[in-house]
Formats: C-alpha cells, structure tokens, sequence
C-alpha cells in the first residue's frame, strides 16, 4: 500500500475511535473539575495522597480511605469530593504513615484563639475566635463559630492565659471540620511555628502550664 494511502488509512481510524466531540459547556466544566482538583491536591500536607472521584471508584477494591473530604472549587456548585489513600491490599499491600501518628501525641487544653483564612496570598480581614481543645506538637483542635474548608490555609494566634502573652502568628492547613451542636470542631495541621511558641507547645504537651519561651 502506498505511503499516503496508510497515512489515510490511519487518520481514518483515529477519527473513528476518537471520543465524541462534547458541548462546550461540558469542556468548560472538565476544565475546572480539573484545575480544581489540582489546585486544592497542592495544598496537601507532606505525606498526604488525595484521590479523585475518578482515581478512586477505579482502585476502590485494593484501597482503603478516609471519609470523603469535601472542597469548594470556583465555578462549580457542588463540592468537589477528594479521598485520602490511607492503605493499598491486594499483590503489593502497604500502608501510608498516620498523619495523627506522625505528629505525636496529643492532650487537652483551653487557648483562646485567633484565626483568620488565606485566599491566594492574601489574608481575610475577618476574624474568627474559638478555643483550641486538644493540642499536638504539629495539631491542633479548636472549636469555632464558623466553619472552615478542609486544605484551606490558615494564620493563627494563640493566647496562652498562665504566661498572660500571645503567640506570634503560626500558620496551618484544616485537615476536617465536624459540626458539634452550635460550634464546628476543626482539626488543623500547623505548618510554621514560631521557634519561642514552639518551645511553650512543647511545654503544655509536657504537662508545664506555665511554660516559658
């Protein structure tokens, strides 16, 4: 067969097995389905393996997850829902470190604090206030009058009453956010500490109330 006639013969196949062409509304969408997820999947913390709907309907059988972790994407009216891998069965089974594990352990505490969202690189001029209830070396657990997105950036400001002074500005990543009654319990990952504050969080996790930078 002539060169051009093969040629021909395979543009003609590759049309037939292409996709039907979709509406350009539907292109639209898949762009931003996939921008989002993107977007939201480089906010993870280290350690973290964010499935999509799509990724994870296929490895459903030899994987488990976590709860469903709902994010707001621009553009799209419902959430978009990512799953945490957690485990993989099957021939090569493994298991992906705890993030609650890797941060230590954790204990009860009353903290006042502050808090504030970050769009983009911008810091929201809104303030929220809540007590932090539980608290790890790199988490935390603070109830709020108002919820938070799951990945969504936040700076923070603790006050700790028994050295009457306040944190500087820490910065973390919700991990999940629960509603409980009239408050929404939210977990949050803390991402840049203060070397003093780190000090004094070491200190409550030792059971010293009066911790001192």
């Amino acid at each position: 067969m002539a060169p051009w006639r093969r040629a021909r013969v395979r543009k003609a196949y590759n049309m037939a097995t292409m996709p039907p062409v979709r509406p350009r509304s539907w292109q639209r969408l898949g762009v931003r389905v996939a921008a989002g997820f993107v977007a939201v999947t480089l906010l993870g913390i280290g350690g973290q393996v964010l499935l999509s709907p799509f990724t994870y309907e296929r490895i459903r059988a030899v994987s488990e997850v976590g709860p469903p972790i709902p994010v707001e994407v621009k553009g799209i009216r419902e959430p978009l829902l990512l799953y945490e891998l957690r485990a993989l069965t099957g021939r090569y089974p493994r298991r992906l470190p705890d993030a609650d594990g890797r941060s230590g352990p954790e204990v009860p505490v009353s903290l006042p604090l502050e808090c504030w969202s970050i769009e983009g690189k911008a810091v929201s001029p809104q303030r929220l206030s809540g007590e932090v209830t539980r608290l790890g070396l790199a988490r935390l657990e603070a109830r709020l009058d108002t919820r938070l997105n799951p990945l969504a950036n936040v700076r923070l400001r603790l006050h700790f009453p028994a050295l009457a002074q306040r944190s500087e500005d820490l910065y973390g990543k919700v991990l999940a956010a629960s509603e409980d009654g009239r408050a929404w319990v939210v977990r949050i990952a803390l991402t840049s500490v203060d070397a003093a504050d780190q000090r004094i969080l070491e200190g409550l996790l030792r059971g010293d109330s009066g911790a001192r930078a």
